[in-house]
């Protein structure tokens, strides 16, 4: 709760005031001193922020272990001794995304792909075909050529090398090359116009394909701009598929956003630090089993939220929560999709 010193009289226009104003009800100024010494408006901020923080504090513990506490108090109206779902929500968003850029930038850095190319796979093309790849790599990058000893010494397939030098290398370099018109740049990366890539088979689609592969960096950044709000715009979706899932249920569609925010809000908690474990783990194996058990741990929480908010048996809360996975992955499945779409025209 804000500190508010006070006066008997409106700093702003002289109106006399009572103890329960907070504004003057003739000009509208707020009723507040602020003309106090600096260790006078340090202590007042210090009891604001711990305040609030402890309010933080008091709700972490059922956030973590009570699945469906938090919710169950905000429906019962105990909604001022916990963290606002609202506010609990960004927080953690917050936190989510910044460390998914982080780790978005990392994985897909060009030295990173560069990396799958090992010397085994190399050894097998002859004179010219080495000479080709070499050319195409100081295209991209003129300091290509003296890494790519280093990287030969890594542990790469022959697969991830085809990928690497007949992907996106190759694509890059033919977006570069100022002689390939759109046309000719489109049918080279759709098998001469055999598989189309609607809605971006056109001229404008194929400058902006171009735009992305020659900076893929602008791409990503757009990526992950859209990619937070779009995650925003599926909270009422989400909170939609619940309410028909419980349409017969007195609770209100409010009630099943409060539910959203919450369950939304640990997800980003156990990722963002899965996400973190990943990028330092030693191989993509254990990288795997990382992001396996985090999402074993997410579905675990969101069934036992389940069973404590709406309070059904075990057997019927588990069918409507595989009903709700299933709709929910695929909505967001087309969501991410045409986020992708957008954020390629975007640029």
């Amino acid at each position: 709760m804000k500190i508010r010193r006070k006066t008997n009289a409106c700093l702003n226009c002289g109106h006399t005031l009572s103890e329960v104003y907070n504004f003057c009800p003739s000009c509208g100024q707020e009723n507040n001193d602020n003309n106090v010494s600096i260790k006078t408006l340090a202590s007042d901020f210090i009891a604001n922020y711990f305040a609030l923080d402890s309010k933080l504090i008091v709700s972490l513990k059922p956030f973590f272990f009570k699945p469906g506490y938090l919710t169950n108090r905000f429906i019962e109206g105990k909604r001022v001794t916990y963290f606002h779902p609202v506010r609990l929500y960004f927080f953690l968003s917050l936190l989510y995304f910044f460390t998914f850029s982080y780790v978005l930038n990392d994985t897909l850095e060009p030295d990173n792909i560069k990396a799958n190319i090992n010397q085994e796979a190399l050894a097998d093309l002859s004179p010219e075909e080495k000479a080709e790849l070499d050319q195409m790599l100081e295209k991209i990058d003129p300091n290509a050529n003296s890494e790519l000893a280093q990287r030969l010494k890594n542990d790469s397939t022959p697969e991830q090398t085809t990928i690497a030098e007949n992907g996106l290398i190759k694509w890059t370099n033919w977006a570069k090359d100022e002689s390939l018109s759109n046309k000719a740049f489109m049918d080279s990366i759709t098998s001469n116009g055999k598989n189309s890539i609607w809605p971006i088979d056109n001229e404008l689609g194929a400058e902006k394909v171009r735009k992305a592969l020659k900076d893929r960096n602008a791409l990503k950044q757009q990526i992950f701009r859209n990619f937070s709000i779009m995650m925003f715009f599926m909270l009422p979706i989400f909170a939609l598929i619940l309410k028909l899932l419980y349409i017969r249920s007195s609770f209100k569609f409010i009630q099943h956003s409060v539910h959203t925010l919450h369950l939304h809000a640990f997800a980003y908690l156990i990722y963002s630090i899965s996400l973190c474990l990943m990028l330092i783990s030693v191989s993509d194996e254990i990288a795997g089993w990382i992001f396996f058990i985090s999402f074993i741990g997410v579905s675990t929480y969101a069934y036992f939220s389940f069973l404590k908010v709406y309070k059904q048996g075990w057997l019927k809360t588990l069918i409507k929560f595989n009903l709700l996975g299933f709709i929910y992955i695929n909505v967001l499945l087309v969501a991410v999709i045409f986020e992708f779409f957008i954020s390629l025209l975007l640029l």
